[in-house]
C-alpha cells in the first residue's frame, strides 16, 4: 500500500495509550517512570544457550531514588569518555546515588527540582565528572 498523503495526519494512524488509575497523587504514584517505560521498553536479546561466568541476569546501572531516572547513555561528543544524563522528575529537591555497575562505580549528587544532570566518565582514570549539557 503505497498512498501519498499531502497533509498532516492522515492515513492509517497507529498509536498506543495507558491508563493508570491512581490512588496517590502522581508523584506518589510514580506515573513519570511508568510512562518512560511504556515509551521506551527494555529490548531483550536471544542469545541462545553457552556457558559463561556472568549470571542469568544482571543490571547495567541503578538508581536509588524513584524521582531521578536516567534518560541516556551515549559516548561523548569528543573522546571516549561516557555520557549519563539523568533528570528529577517530582519536582522536590533530592539527593540520589547512581550505581554504574558497567564503569564499577558509584556517584552521589543533590538535584534541584526538575535540574537536568550529565556525568561524564573516564573509564581509564576511573574518574565521574558532572558538566553541562555541552558535555563541558
Amino acid at each position: 500500500m503505497k498512498n501519498e498523503y499531502i497533509w498532516m495526519d492522515q492515513g492509517i494512524q497507529t498509536m498506543r495509550m495507558l491508563l493508570v488509575p491512581h490512588k496517590e497523587n502522581w508523584q506518589k504514584s510514580n506515573i513519570v517512570r511508568m510512562a518512560e517505560e511504556f515509551m521506551t521498553p527494555a529490548q531483550i536479546i536471544y542469545q541462545g544457550i553457552h556457558g559463561g561466568l556472568l549470571p542469568k541476569s544482571g543490571s547495567f546501572l541503578a538508581v536509588d531514588t524513584q524521582n531521578v531516572i536516567v534518560t541516556a547513555i551515549k559516548q561523548s561528543e569528543n573522546g571516549e569518555d561516557i555520557i549519563v544524563r539523568c533528570v528529577e522528575t517530582f519536582g522536590v529537591q533530592t539527593s540520589a546515588t547512581i550505581d554504574l555497575k558497567f564503569a564499577k562505580r558509584k556517584w552521589t549528587g543533590n538535584f534541584r527540582p526538575r535540574e537536568i544532570k550529565t556525568l561524564r566518565i573516564n573509564q581509564n582514570k576511573g574518574t565521574i565528572k558532572e558538566v553541562n549539557l555541552l558535555e563541558e
